[in-house]
């Protein structure tokens, strides 16, 4: 994996399908947050960027390569605690933020979470329906639990984590809203 098949400002990268080509599924493009994913490239500067604690900061192509090799590293752990169902672990991976790490797990295993990436809105579903699996500090574990419940339910239990999702968020829809 190349910086220009990773970041984001490069057409058709990873990063750029994660968030763009993803419009259609689970609506989960919102702009500016290129930022999620470690390093990202600007065309009009044709300049890396990184992101060092909450300032934004120029980088080679060196030090963009370097990142890079952290970045999937963190990735393939990501993926790995996933499929070994090991979600109260995936918190720790630090490198990634929270929406580029939920992203990247709905896509890659879309039957083991739901898309639903805000943390808030996770929080009151699962307290609306009296969830006991929820934790505050793991997104990932209570997106994973709430959707084994469901689909233990008739009609979830037919219905894709996509279709689930776009239910949940018809019926929450005004209170998400406020």
């Amino acid at each position: 994996l190349t910086l220009e098949k990773y970041c984001y400002g490069f057409k058709n990268s990873f990063c750029w399908w994660v968030e763009e080509g993803t419009k259609e599924v689970a609506h989960m493009f919102q702009r500016g947050l290129n930022r999620n994913y470690g390093i990202w490239f600007n065309n009009k500067e044709n300049q890396y960027f990184s992101k060092e604690g909450v300032r934004v900061v120029k980088i080679d192509e060196n030090t963009a390569k370097g990142k890079l090799e952290t970045i999937k590293r963190a990735i393939i752990s990501v993926i790995n605690l996933v499929k070994n169902n090991k979600f109260s672990e995936i918190k720790e991976e630090k490198e990634l933020w929270h929406q580029a790490k939920a992203k990247i797990i709905y896509l890659y295993f879309p039957d083991k979470t739901l898309p639903i990436l805000s943390k808030e809105h996770l929080r009151h579903i699962c307290e609306d329906i009296s969830l006991n699996h929820y934790k505050e500090d793991n997104h990932f574990e209570s997106s994973h639990e709430l959707l084994k419940l469901l689909k233990s339910i008739e009609p979830f239990n037919n219905w894709n984590s996509l279709k689930i999702s776009y239910f949940i968020y018809k019926e929450y829809n005004s209170i998400f809203k406020r």
